[in-house]
């Protein structure tokens, strides 16, 4: 799902650059945007409000970002991806 995303951006809407974050607890997430070939910018310090329980906490953030020169070529298709008609 995700490299279909930066397919669809990068080769479909012409951006030159995606960036993505997500709660830095969440592992799962941020273990994504680095197998995409996402890096890490930025660890912003209790940034994010976090609903736990019946209160909240103030949770880390981190910051991913790619751009387009930094993704292969190869993988703009957004047409095989996406089941768009190719023009």
């Amino acid at each position: 799902m995700g490299q279909t995303l930066l397919d669809f951006g990068f080769g479909t809407l012409g951006l030159y650059r995606i960036i993505a974050g997500c709660n830095a607890n969440n592992i799962a997430s941020y273990r994504i945007m680095e197998k995409i070939g996402m890096r890490r910018e930025a660890h912003f310090i209790k940034a994010q409000r976090s609903n736990i329980g019946l209160g909240f906490q103030w949770c880390d953030r981190y910051q991913y970002a790619i751009l387009k020169e930094e993704w292969p070529s190869s993988c703009f298709s957004p047409c095989l991806h996406l089941s768009l008609p190719c023009r």
